[in-house]
């Protein structure tokens, strides 16, 4: 088969220009833009054609209502996410210094400004519009592969209409507040929220670039 360069150099420049957008402007996404990508993200391969993958996109009065149920949650205490292990810390600490630090220009200790700034999650950055991504619990983790390349393929489908996004675990650490305002059951497991809009370029957030490790610092080549 002949590489077609074209299509390969169209892909990279998606991917390697994408980056975690944290405040977005207020406009709409047109229903049509969230087909097309939908119907795009319904291609991804999954685990016997289960196509495990669930989500509810909420807008309006919808989103709002879970925005006040996660601040107030907010309010109350952190989500119920799993710590990150030691050897990783590195990582976290680094985008902790170039965003809050650099960028925003909030220092270390400043605990108040720094919990005021995270709160901005659960508003969803001010997004029209945020998926929520849950899967049934009696699936295994190759089906939650699945859903997260289903994730990936429909923020990139979007991103090619204009529309940028954020992956937001913490939200799910909520669980109980979306089972009651999804009007879901218990036997799902919720995996991300994801943020999506237009960006806000005037933001200083938004020009976080984070560095990678070279690939093979991650991946044998034998």
């Amino acid at each position: 088969m002949v590489a077609d360069h074209g299509q390969l150099n169209a892909l990279a420049k998606l991917i390697n220009d994408r980056h975690t957008v944290r405040k977005f402007l207020p406009e709409p996404i047109p229903r049509e833009v969230l087909e097309k990508a939908l119907s795009i993200a319904q291609r991804t391969a999954s685990n016997n054609n289960l196509q495990p993958w669930r989500a509810v996109i909420l807008t309006g009065e919808k989103l709002e209502s879970l925005n006040k149920a996660m601040l107030s949650a907010w309010d109350k205490g952190w989500p119920d996410i799993p710590e990150t292990p030691a050897d990783y810390m590195h990582h976290k600490e680094n985008f902790g210094a170039e965003l809050y630090g650099k960028l925003l220009g909030i220092g270390r200790d400043d605990h108040e400004k720094r919990k005021t700034t995270l709160a901005e999650n659960f508003r969803f950055y001010g997004a029209p519009a945020a998926i929520i991504v849950y899967m049934d619990n009696r699936l295994s983790k190759y089906d939650l592969i699945s859903a997260g390349l289903w994730m990936q393929n429909l923020t990139l489908a979007l991103r090619a209409q204009g529309v940028e996004a954020c992956y937001q675990a913490s939200v799910a650490g909520y669980a109980k507040i979306l089972q009651s305002e999804l009007d879901l059951p218990e036997s799902v497991d919720f995996l991300s929220a994801i943020a999506i809009g237009y960006e806000d370029v005037s933001y200083a957030g938004n020009t976080l670039r984070m560095t990678r490790d070279h690939w093979a610092r991650n991946v044998q080549i034998r």
